[in-house]
């Protein structure tokens, strides 16, 4: 069904907390950034991935490599390890 391939789509939201937390001159980012993406499944985690090697998504890569927002990306059919080289090791790190 078409709507359940969209349903990541609609959290597209997602980057105004991560920019808003980026912007802000709160302490301990990382922890808020930590907070977030916990609350991300695997799928929506697949959209960040790919987002962030778009054109569009150039900006938003550089906070998945700085708060290692793949850190918890579950390789699929989809995304296949073979990809995992589209981002420096900092993206899959724990911090």
């Amino acid at each position: 069904h078409s709507s359940h391939i969209l349903d990541p789509f609609l959290g597209l939201s997602y980057f105004s907390p991560f920019v808003f937390i980026e912007g802000s001159d709160i302490e301990y980012k990382k922890r808020y950034f930590d907070i977030i993406h916990s609350q991300f499944s695997n799928d929506e985690i697949s959209m960040m991935f790919i987002n962030g090697l778009s054109n569009k998504g150039e900006k938003f890569k550089g906070y998945i490599n700085k708060y290692s927002l793949l850190r918890d990306f579950e390789y699929s059919q989809t995304i296949s390890t073979s990809f995992k080289k589209l981002y420096p090791d900092s993206a899959y790190e724990r911090f």
